[in-house]
């Protein structure tokens, strides 16, 4: 019995099918690598840039945050700076005020921490009148900013050494009254880290994380040190609490990523599944302490970029972290093999599916095809794709059978015009293409034009930089004017050739240029001052913002500079005004204290004697009575010497002393004056006249030589001890006349001669004797009415000489002594 025969279409059929599954299993294979691949360099990208752009955002923020203390440091310096307020103490009383438990707090009426900065005071701490205004200072600094910042930027506040906090934290409104008063606030990270000691540069720098006891919750706080004079007066500082630092950023539609802050020496700031560990650690946890993070502080650690990314073999997960500028964090995330492995994995059975259905659809078209011939029109399908392939053109396949063959063919003929169709409509589009291309290199140089224009008439000065060279590539109309040279000679120089070798701070030119320079390219927008150095040698101080520059052809930095000499010089004379008030404010205290001294003592004696003459006169014998009157009538004296001195000096304040030359003997004027000083100070020291030759024929004003003979004998005799000789000398030297008074009384200490002229101002040595310290003030005034001088020569214990030099003679120099010896 023979065998029937084997079906040639279903053997070549399920041998068709047999290989077709075996080559969609390997392909499904090869696949899911390919997919997994793909996946993970797609996932590695993804996360890279999903940190870069996260650090982005954060430093954006953490800017703001900085910006905003820096303001507040600079408002409290301003305010700090300024005169003590009237009142300043009453106004304190009136908010704060101490509490039973020993602390001082804001008064009940004062509390409500969302509309009113308010603080606390430890227990312990004294409260000085210096304390109490710099606690004004940081209140009215904090309750500036509060009504803008509360809702937004919700905690500023201020400690210091002497364990103080004053600010507001809308949050915590009421945390003033749950703080203990003898909290121990000098023990926070906070104030830790700002103390010279620990920080001596004085930069704003993070806490670690730490907990809040009057918040609940750990935060991490950013100080900014404030000294003034050299001594730590206050902390400004922001919190950030946890919510705020991770869980916005675990908000993401990326499987299984998992983000984190770290420190530059591996501390963890905040992590979404270790926040109880940090809380345990009293806020130092580092990465090598956690097992699921220690491999992955080397990987992190061994990188010097800001952005990195790879893969940690160890733990089998991905990474990618950027740096976060000036604040020494790391933000860093994570995603773990196994996601995208599962994703991978969740499209093979898709690729192995969709083949088998591939292989039953290809078997189940071609099963009708293999029952008929096709030899003739494989034949024909061959030769015009043979011709097609030749010449671009192909004669159509005249195919009668609809099956699959007959739509192959059609489907070949439909191709085939279709080729001639596109082809000619690329050759098209390359024409059309080539045009746009035309017409945009037009459009880009009218921009590149319109960009210089704009340049040339921009209102500062503009240049452009090339950080490879050092060199200006390009520069306006208002740089070469700034510098005083022209644009030829401007391309040949750099920064550091227009400026002088070091800057207003000290610093070397060259090496602060490079500092902002890479600060620019880095990405930053630096703004800082620079002098820089014009052609003639003059030097022009400019404020400069500097931005990094895109460009195909090098590292472009663009500079705009602004000519600051005006605000400069607004500012030099404010503080020269500042200092003026202040000195004026001296004088007129200087004056107060004088004047009230003086008055007070004679008013004192006048009193006193008056009332015991109103109790006792008639039980007083006439001497005693003559004392008593005697007293009074000297003390009225004395107030009608310091009367006169002080109107006096004001008349040559306001120019209203006349000065009234006439005749004068000098020997007659001379002895009286003598008469009159030795009666004025009862002759407590003998004063010896010398009076020289030729003293006939001055003329000068009497009333003046008066004012200066009188203070100069009142002064030789207050500061000499009783009964030393006072010399008193009369002398032409030409046409001068020099009055000299010698005394052998205490002297003036050498530091005190710089101000001896200066109204009000009495040594340092004179102790308890009275005076006014405008003797001398007046006889310069009177000597320089007569066109003289006045000079002192004295050391302490040796007694002093003053020498008066008058013009007085107009018949020249007498015979045998020359002019001006």
């Amino acid at each position: 019995m023979s065998r029937p025969p084997r079906s040639l279409i279903r053997t070549t059929l399920l041998r068709a099918g047999i290989g077709g599954a075996l080559a969609i299993a390997a392909i499904t294979l090869v696949t899911y690598q390919l997919i997994l691949r793909a996946m993970e360099e797609r996932g590695l990208i993804h996360l890279e840039h999903y940190a870069a752009e996260r650090a982005r955002s954060e430093e954006a923020r953490l800017d703001q945050i900085r910006e905003n203390l820096q303001l507040a440091a600079r408002r409290f310096v301003e305010r700090y700076r300024a005169p003590d307020p009237e009142g300043f103490l009453d106004r304190f009383d009136r908010i704060f005020m101490r509490y039973p438990d020993g602390a001082v707090r804001n008064r009940p009426e004062h509390g409500d921490g969302r509309r009113e900065a308010n603080g606390w005071v430890n227990k312990h701490t004294e409260l000085t009148p210096e304390l109490k205004r710099r606690i004004l200072v940081i209140y009215d600094t904090a309750q500036e900013f509060l009504p803008a910042w509360g809702d937004t930027f919700k905690s500023l506040y201020a400690t210091s050494p002497e364990q103080i906090n004053f600010g507001f934290d809308t949050t915590i409104p009421d945390w003033i009254y749950d703080t203990p008063a003898d909290r121990e606030q000098n023990l926070n990270e906070s104030d830790i880290v700002s103390t010279q000691a620990n920080n001596p540069q004085r930069l704003m720098r993070w806490a670690g994380p730490m907990i809040e006891p009057t918040y609940g919750d750990y935060l991490v706080a950013l100080c900014l040190p404030v000294d003034i004079d050299g001594r730590h007066v206050a902390t400004w500082c922001h919190d950030e609490p946890f919510a705020n630092l991770i869980e916005a950023r675990a908000r993401e539609d990326i499987a299984g990523l998992t983000p984190m802050l770290v420190r530059e020496d591996g501390r963890v700031i905040a992590h979404p599944h270790l926040r109880n560990a940090i809380v345990a650690a009293d806020g130092q946890l580092f990465m090598r302490d956690v097992p699921s993070l220690a491999s992955l502080e080397q990987a992190v650690r061994g990188h010097t970029t800001k952005h990195f990314s790879g893969y940690d073999s160890t733990l089998r997960v991905y990474y990618a972290g950027s740096r976060i500028e000036w604040s020494g964090w790391y933000f860093i995330v994570t995603q773990p093999r196994q996601v995208l492995t599962g994703q991978a994995l969740r499209h093979a059975p898709w690729v192995l599916g969709a083949g088998l259905v591939a292989i039953v659809v290809f078997l189940v078209l071609h099963s009708a095809t293999l029952r008929r011939s096709v030899a003739r029109p494989l034949e024909q399908l061959t030769a015009a794709a043979d011709r097609l392939g030749e010449s671009g053109t192909a004669t159509p396949i005249e195919v009668p059978d609809t099956d699959e063959l007959g739509r192959m063919a059609r489907a070949f003929n439909r191709m085939a015009a279709a080729i001639g169709t596109r082809d000619a409509a690329l050759r098209e589009l390359n024409a059309d293409l080539e045009r746009r291309i035309s017409d945009r290199t037009l459009e880009l140089q009218q921009s590149e034009a319109r960009l210089l224009t704009m340049l040339d008439h921009a209102p500062e000065a503009i240049v452009v930089l090339d950080a490879d060279s050092g060199r200006f590539t390009a520069g306006n109309d208002h740089a070469l004017r700034l510098f005083g040279i022209d644009r030829a000679h401007l391309l040949g120089l750099g920064p550091v050739d227009m400026s002088p070798s070091a800057q207003a701070d000290g610093l070397a030119t060259d090496e602060l240029a490079r500092r902002h320079i890479a600060s620019a390219l880095a990405g930053g927008a630096p703004v800082f001052e620079w002098i820089h150095r014009r052609a003639d040698g003059t030097t022009v101080p400019c404020e400069v913002r500097l931005r990094a520059l895109p460009s195909r052809h090098g590292r472009l930095v663009i500079g705009t500079i602004t000519d600051i000499s005006e605000r400069k010089r607004v500012e030099a004379a404010m503080l020269e005004a500042l200092a003026h008030e202040r000195e004026i404010g001296a004088i007129k205290s200087t004056i107060v204290s004088m004047v009230s001294h003086e008055f007070r003592t004679p008013l004192g004696v006048i009193s006193s004697s008056a009332e015991i003459l109103m109790r006792y006169l008639d039980r007083m014998s006439p001497d005693k009575r003559q004392e008593q009157l005697d007293a009074i009538l000297r003390s009225t004296r004395r107030l009608g010497s310091l009367l006169d001195e002080v109107l006096l000096l004001g008349r040559f304040e306001a120019g209203r002393v006349p000065f009234e030359p006439v005749a004068l003997d000098l020997p007659r004027l001379a002895a009286s004056l003598v008469e009159e000083a030795a009666s004025a100070t009862r002759q407590a020291c003998p004063i010896r006249l010398d009076l020289g030759d030729g003293l006939g024929g001055a003329s000068g004003d009497e009333e003046l030589l008066r004012h200066i003979a009188a203070n100069l004998l009142a002064n030789a005799v207050k500061y000499s001890p009783p009964g030393s000789p006072i010399d008193f000398g009369l002398h032409r030297a030409g046409a001068d006349l020099l009055i000299e008074v010698r005394d052998r009384g205490i002297g003036i200490p050498p530091e005190d001669h710089p101000r001896l002229f200066t109204a009000f101002f009495r040594g340092g040595n004179v102790g308890q004797r009275p005076g006014t310290g405008l003797g001398l003030t007046i006889v310069r005034r009177c000597a320089e009415l007569h066109g003289g001088t006045v000079v002192l020569g004295s050391a302490p214990g040796g007694g002093t000489i003053a020498t008066v030099r008058l013009r007085m003679f107009t018949a020249g120099a007498m015979p045998g002594v020359p002019e001006g010896s």
